[in-house]
């Protein structure tokens, strides 16, 4: 209850996200987390909860409408709006892999994403219209559809609408010709453009860091937000007030959001960080979580078919793993690698101090890879019906050496004006970023191993998560009153 009292807006985002999930998929498993979540509430809360529930059930079905459950193809003419352009590798030739949004087709569909491939860039229709063209729907999974124009269709213009598309396709491919000039071709280029704007061309190395469970790198998430925002921040300081370069700050991880596009993990993101940026503005102590509900109702109002995007539930899978049980797995390595003091470590030799700093490091990657693979362990076996076990060592160190890459990636592109200092650096960042990629481009077949189940039932899903994260929400609150407890004592 006193969680909950903390976290007010992580609370209310739960609802707003089970409300949309009730829209689309009504199952009676989805009552788990809702009792568990008003167990022990004050019962105007769980009012006010339940009210917000049925909004955002109410405001989903009249959004978005799917077809129905035995229908795999349809077919007529579709209102049809271009929401993003990206180059794409099918089949070793390229191509261009398209995201629309599906406004109306016959009676049946509304306001739906889907993707389509189109073979040629300069042959595409252009964005910033509303289309109206004869073809195809076709589900392919859950909730994920692919749209075929009708032989010789005709891309009829019907309206206006405002796009960032064009500009976001011409920025990428400027960066990405930016960065050919400064960076030999090969894997370890492939792989930083991939990094820097979210589009991985190359299947050989997707493919190599799925081996390990580290698909996740090829995903634009907090990380990168956090480390442009690190590094910017570093920049501006030297020339800027802290407030001014706060300011700054949130024009620049803005600037990237545009660039990026609207996915919903980069979007779930983005608003993490601004709001921390926000707060810092207003002198306010941000909260992690009530962030992560915040960002939670926010995208679900803005596509509550994001709901079952399985990018925005990894990614909030995940960043909640790290915010709720992160500190409780690091306290428990704690008890095999306690904390020294800052004379203690002072007082070590030099080869001690350094052997200490790596075993910290060690502790807390493996409390991190613990913290998130209690929740997204069974949400794997869940989407993929594999997990690989090597992935829980590679998570422990790989995401650290990408960290590096981007940051001599990041310097690299700040001081290209400057001949031999850029020069160095791009070398740098190409010769460090292949050293890291040999960790998965050559690792034996020996390493390849997996945990494989041919089904994961929903039902033991929900199940799972509900009561993983309410047993974590209590231990979390009892050493939190354990610690206040101590520190009156001690007070007294």
């Amino acid at each position: 209850m006193t969680f909950w009292q903390r976290h007010p807006a992580l609370f209310y985002g739960l609802f707003v996200y089970l409300g949309a999930c009730f829209a689309f998929h009504p199952t009676p498993s989805l009552l788990i987390p809702i009792v568990l979540l008003l167990y022990q509430i004050k019962w105007q809360k769980a009012v006010l909860a339940l009210l917000i529930c049925l909004a955002a059930y109410l405001f989903s079905q009249l959004r978005v409408q799917y077809p129905a459950g035995d229908q795999e193809l349809i077919s007529g003419t579709a209102l049809v709006e271009i929401t993003d352009v990206s180059q794409k590798v099918r089949y070793g030739a390229p191509c261009v892999k398209m995201k629309l949004k599906i406004h109306h087709l016959g009676d049946c569909v509304k306001n739906i994403t889907c993707s389509m491939t189109w073979k040629d860039l300069a042959t595409r229709p252009q964005s910033g219209f509303l289309y109206e063209v004869k073809g195809t729907l076709k589900r392919v999974q859950e909730e994920y559809y692919l749209f075929t124009p009708a032989k010789n269709a005709v891309w009829l213009k019907k309206e206006s609408s405002f796009s960032l598309v064009e500009a976001r396709l011409k920025a990428k491919m400027a960066f990405k010709k930016f960065l050919r000039g400064h960076l030999p071709p090969g894997e370890a280029r492939s792989f930083l453009e991939g990094l820097s704007t979210g589009e991985f061309n190359d299947p050989i190395l997707a493919e190599n860091l799925r081996r390990f469970g580290l698909q996740h790198i090829m995903v634009v998430s907090g990380f990168h937000f956090s480390l442009l925002a690190a590094c910017m921040a570093l920049v501006l300081r030297i020339f800027f007030s802290w407030k001014i370069s706060l300011i700054l700050l949130l024009v620049v991880t803005s600037g990237y959001l545009l660039f990026l596009g609207a996915a919903p993990s980069v979007m779930r993101a983005f608003i993490s960080v601004a709001l921390l940026l926000v707060g810092k503005l207003l002198e306010r102590q941000a909260n992690g979580l009530n962030s992560l509900g915040m960002a939670l109702a926010a995208l679900i109002v803005y596509e509550p078919a994001f709901c079952f995007h399985l990018g925005f539930q990894l990614s909030f899978l995940a960043t909640g793993a790290i915010l709720l049980f992160y500190p409780l797995c690091d306290a428990f390595f704690v008890r095999f690698l306690p904390k020294r003091s800052t004379s203690a470590v002072l007082s070590m030799t030099h080869l001690d101090q350094i052997g200490y700093l790596f075993l910290v490091f060690f502790r807390k990657s493996w409390a991190l890879g613990l913290a998130v693979n209690l929740l997204l362990f069974p949400m794997c076996l869940f989407a993929f019906h594999t997990f690989p076990l090597m992935g829980i060592i590679y998570n422990s160190f790989f995401p650290f050496l990408v960290g590096i890459c981007l940051f001599l990636l990041f310097c690299a592109c700040l001081l290209s004006f400057l001949p031999l200092v850029g020069a160095l650096l791009f070398s740098l960042c190409h010769a460090f970023t292949e050293m890291t990629l040999t960790w998965v481009s050559y690792a034996p077949a020996s390493f390849d191993k997996m945990l494989r189940v041919d089904e994961f039932s929903p039902w033991a899903l929900i199940l799972y998560l509900s009561l993983i994260c309410f047993l974590g929400i209590y231990i979390y609150e009892k050493k939190k009153r354990d610690a206040e407890t101590e520190l009156f004592l001690n007070y007294v």
